[in-house]
């Protein structure tokens, strides 16, 4: 299986450009909005296609968490939130539960 994203961030010409730079991304097509903001670029990265486009909020900075991850969670212009997250450290059961219930009381 192939998963295609399509990502909203701020800046879709940076980081289409970004994206050139550091993974070799071919451009094969952008569809811009006359105030100057991009809709959609399209790119190609080895057999992925990914779609950037402009504007995000963010929720939750990035952060980490008590259950090892570093996470974050953006909203898109769409009212869509997109929840971020890296995998640092292994934590036992046991103590996420404890932290979670130390926070929610």
């Amino acid at each position: 299986m192939i998963v295609n994203p399509h990502i909203v961030v701020s800046g879709a010409d940076r980081a289409a450009g970004f994206y050139r730079e550091a993974f070799g991304a071919q451009e094969h097509e952008r569809i811009p909005t006359p105030d100057g903001r991009i809709t959609s670029v399209q790119l190609r990265i080895g057999k992925t296609t990914l779609h950037v486009a402009d504007g995000a909020q963010v929720s939750q900075p990035l952060g980490e968490t008590f259950w090892g991850d570093l996470h974050g969670q953006l909203e898109d212009p769409f009212g869509h939130r997109w929840n971020v997250s890296q995998h640092l450290r292994a934590v036992p059961t046991d103590e996420v539960v404890a932290a979670a219930a130390q926070l929610f009381q």
